[in-house]
């Protein structure tokens, strides 16, 4: 949990839960499947987690999103297993793509730079040639 997070619980622990803003464990992860697959209430889920409803929803979207890129799962299945509706999936995906579609971009801009320096380095040895042909061309 971050500091902030941190500092947050202990200020108010009434309105923030205390696992707010940490990792999700594999076993917390069965165990909030297992809620949804049980139809707990989200208010219920949350509190045995000590999360926020906001948490709760976060984490079933990266699993819906897990399970639509990583186990190539039918929309209807996803439904099933994280109890969202199929606007919220169809959110996780597109979300998802987003954040990889934003790495490539990171990694093209630095390809980019590369490109540019080559260029650079070309233009300086055309350059250096053109002067050599010029004294060249003199004698």
């Amino acid at each position: 949990m971050s500091d902030k997070f941190k500092a947050m619980a202990i200020v108010n622990p009434d309105k923030y839960p205390a696992r707010m803003g940490q990792a999700w464990s594999g076993e917390e992860t069965k165990d909030l499947l297992k809620a949804i697959e049980d139809g707990q209430h989200i208010n219920d889920i949350a509190t045995h987690h000590e999360r926020t409803i906001g948490g709760i929803r976060a984490r079933l979207c990266t699993i819906a999103a897990d399970l639509h890129f990583n186990h190539k799962t039918s929309m209807e299945e996803i439904m099933n297993i994280t109890g969202l509706n199929v606007g919220q999936i169809e959110n996780a995906i597109f979300a998802r793509e987003e954040k990889v579609n934003e790495k490539d971009m990171r990694k093209k801009k630095v390809d980019v730079g590369d490109l540019m320096k080559m260029l650079g380095e070309i233009n300086s040895k055309l350059t250096e040639l053109v002067e050599f042909k010029r004294k060249f061309d003199k004698k």
